[in-house]
């Protein structure tokens, strides 16, 4: 009994399995018709499907980007809201010129012109002050005077100047790029009032740009009115390159004027090249050369400690009182000093009556002379400092 319903069940499940093989074979060629189709080349194209009357209907066309305003309709802007003195206007429009392009980069700069005349040096009649002039200066015309520098033709002066102005206060914030753009501006523009300008705001640029610099001043010794502010920074920095640049300088022709800018370089650096090359000049024939070299070498070497008289003016009562440029003052009112906080103690009594009449010892060469003054008579026309230490 039990064996017939196992053999009845195992025919029962072995019907069932032939019966699917069959049925799956019957599937195949249907199965391997519908893989064999490609799907791209059923489907429209997308070229295709963009000229299908429901695809236009579904997506709307693209706006064309509106086309940026020239300069003839910025500057109807301009005029329309200088004549209104409309500040707040106008600092817009100048937002708006340079979002439109180097195009409108010049009357950017006009209309920052006119705010600086106007809120710093004018009537101040646009509703703004200093500081919207300031934000001008230090970021928010700076694309547009950075381009200005590097397309002068065909702008004014005062634009460039301000140009100028605005780029060399890039400089001072280090922004990246505005030393090189100064220094290629310098290089090709004419000489005059905004070169000059341009190369006084290399002066802050000195220390982390020095040997930009240093190839600056090689490539234009013959013009010491540029070049010297930038070996003086040098100096104050104790960048040691400022020796050589002196010696370098030095064999260039210079004029008398210049020659004594040259000297007080040297004096101001007072290591030994700057000491051998102040006694070369010592005996140079021309008198006002051989006098400055002198004093520089004073100091630079000064014999003695003591306050140093670096200025006295031919006209001035520190000179009718006997005081020359050169001297060393090394007594005080009686009292002989070495430093400077024993000269400010010597100085105390003499500040509260400055009509009394006291003396004063200098040394002049190797000589020691005694003048009698008054508190305004040695400050009238003259200046002082303490000098370094000798060596």
């Amino acid at each position: 009994m039990k064996t017939a319903a196992i053999v009845t069940a195992l025919a029962f499940a072995a019907g069932a399995l032939l019966g699917a093989l069959a049925r799956r074979a019957a599937a195949a060629p249907q199965i391997e018709a519908t893989q064999a189709v490609d799907p791209a080349a059923a489907a429209p194209s997308a070229a295709a499907r963009s000229e299908l009357p429901e695809f236009k209907a579904a997506v709307p066309a693209s706006p064309a980007a509106p086309a940026p305003p020239t300069v003839a309709e910025l500057r109807a802007r301009f005029d329309k809201l200088a004549a209104a003195r409309d500040g707040e206007g106008l600092l817009q429009l100048i937002r708006d010129c340079q979002a439109a392009g180097p195009h409108a980069y010049p009357l950017a700069l006009e209309i920052g012109v006119l705010i600086e005349n106007d809120s710093r040096h004018g009537p101040r009649t646009l509703g703004l002050n200093y500081r919207h002039s300031d934000r001008l200066y230090w970021g928010g015309l700076y694309f547009a005077a950075s381009w200005a520098l590097a397309h002068p033709e065909g702008l004014s002066d005062e634009v460039m100047a301000y140009a100028v102005w605005t780029t060399g206060r890039g400089a001072e914030s280090k922004r990246p790029g505005a030393l090189q753009l100064l220094l290629a501006y310098i290089e090709s523009a004419p000489a005059g009032e905004n070169r000059k300008q341009a190369a006084g705001f290399l002066y802050s640029a000195t220390k982390d740009s020095a040997p930009e610099i240093q190839a600056f001043i090689r490539r234009h010794p013959d013009e010491p009115a540029m070049v010297d502010p930038l070996v003086s920074s040098l100096i104050w920095q104790g960048n040691p390159e400022a020796d050589a640049l002196i010696e370098e300088l030095a064999r260039t022709p210079r004029d008398e004027k210049a020659t004594i800018s040259l000297l007080d370089l040297a004096g101001h650096r007072a290591s030994d090249s700057a000491v051998a090359l102040l006694n070369g000049f010592a005996s140079d024939p021309r008198p006002a050369v051989q006098e400055e070299a002198r004093f520089q070498l004073i100091r630079a070497r000064p014999p003695v400690q003591g306050n140093l008289v670096e200025k006295c003016d031919p006209a001035g009562k520190a000179h009718a009182a006997g005081l020359r440029r050169g001297d060393i003052v090394t007594a005080w009112n009686g009292v002989e000093f070495s430093t400077q906080d024993e000269l400010r103690k010597a100085q105390k009594p003499t500040i509260r009556d400055t009509k009394a009449s006291f003396p004063v010892v200098v040394l002049r060469g190797c000589e020691k002379v005694t003048l009698t003054v008054t508190w305004g008579e040695f400050h009238d026309g003259a200046s002082s400092r303490f000098t370094r230490e000798t060596k």
